[in-house]
């Protein structure tokens, strides 16, 4: 989820986010997967019923292009050990929330897919490292409502320092 949830990051989570409205496209959640029986963080980026494809490395959502702004490159870990510049942009999701995300390879492997239809009480969600995450792009697939935990609200500590951030 880098940049926006890092290794080591520590973070609070509103469990009861949800209680009294639905996720929303930018919301950054926690859910369970029971198929890898972990739980992952996540950004969503489509609500039910709709539709949602990548192309070229672009994201669109009911067949609209997801506004991006390009920001620069920034230094990332690509393999254990290794050190890579990603290009960095910000999403600008519809209903206003933004979103920062990283692309390493130009023309990746998840770069390109089909159309996926978002079946009822699921979200689709992406990793914000778009080409070094498992997502809803494969086997992990649409997230019910039901296995959300909740909803990323702050990091309080970073890098071994205390830090006060909302995350968004």
């Amino acid at each position: 989820m880098a940049p926006s949830v890092n290794r080591g990051d520590h973070f609070f989570v509103s469990r009861r986010a949800y209680d009294f409205s639905l996720p929303q496209r930018g919301d950054v959640v926690v859910f369970y997967v029971p198929l890898y029986r972990a739980y992952f963080v996540k950004r969503i980026v489509g609500l039910p019923g709709d539709q949602v494809q990548m192309i070229h490395g672009r994201l669109f959502v009911n067949g609209a292009e997801i506004p991006v702004r390009r920001l620069g490159d920034v230094v990332v870990e690509c393999e254990t050990g290794k050190i890579c510049q990603a290009a960095q942009y910000e999403e600008t999701y519809p209903g206003g929330k933004k979103g920062l995300v990283l692309d390493q390879v130009s023309d990746g492997p998840l770069d390109n897919t089909g159309a996926f239809l978002v079946s009822e009480n699921s979200y689709f969600v992406l990793g914000d490292n778009r080409d070094n995450s498992n997502d809803s792009r494969e086997d992990m697939g649409f997230i019910p409502l039901s296995g959300i935990v909740g909803k990323l609200a702050y990091k309080f500590f970073v890098a071994g320092h205390w830090v006060w951030q909302p995350i968004d």
